[in-house]
């Protein structure tokens, strides 16, 4: 799970500087916010509370979809585009 904030991040760092406080920010802490969910509902360690975070970290990750999904069309790095066509 750490691969993919550590991709995104990477992917990131080629962003347009503008987009710096904007969608990079943005995508970065949706990314970080899926395997933090994740473990933070681990460490609970009760079904309904893990639960939950695991729907807050599905959430997330669907969150840094769509960001990748709509910015893939446009100057943004081969790589997310290619990983999309996967």
């Amino acid at each position: 799970m750490d691969e993919y904030v550590h991709f995104i991040y990477a992917v990131t760092r080629k962003f347009p500087r503008e987009e710096t406080y904007g969608v990079t920010s943005q995508i970065r802490r949706s990314s970080l916010s899926v395997i933090l969910n994740y473990i933070e509902g681990y460490a609970r360690m009760r079904d309904k509370v893990h639960k939950n975070f695991l729907e807050i970290s599905y959430g997330s990750l669907k969150e840094s979809k769509i960001f990748i999904s709509l910015f893939s069309g446009r100057e943004l790095p081969k790589q997310i585009r290619l990983r999309q066509s996967k």
